[in-house]
């Protein structure tokens, strides 16, 4: 359970937590607008790796991640609502990877 809180529920509301504040700017680099997308691709990662214990082929659960992600972000330049942005894609990357990192070196 305390596996899930941290690397599930945690990011989660970390994300809505930097949504509330004010923008943070960090060389003409708005992190508010990219970190959030990263914890909810570590969180959805990591979800799905603590459900489908014990994690011996981590592969079908990065296909899907990354499938998924590309294709809310790809669904925005039509019908899905927001802005198609490719730095998404790379925030939603970096998160997938940094939960496979984590869970596999901390985890199992």
């Amino acid at each position: 359970m305390k596996k899930i809180i941290f690397f599930v529920f945690g990011p989660i509301v970390l994300g809505f937590l930097i949504y509330l504040k004010p923008m943070v700017t960090l060389w003409d680099f708005k992190i508010d607008d990219y970190i959030p997308d990263l914890l909810w691709a570590f969180s959805f990662f990591s979800l799905l790796s603590l459900l489908n214990l014990p994690v011996h082929n981590s592969t079908p659960r990065l296909i899907l991640c990354f499938l998924v992600s590309l294709i809310f972000e790809i669904g925005q330049i039509g019908p899905i609502p927001g802005t198609f942005d490719f730095l998404d894609i790379i925030s939603y990357s970096a998160g997938i990877l940094l939960s496979y990192y984590m869970l596999e070196k901390l985890c199992f």
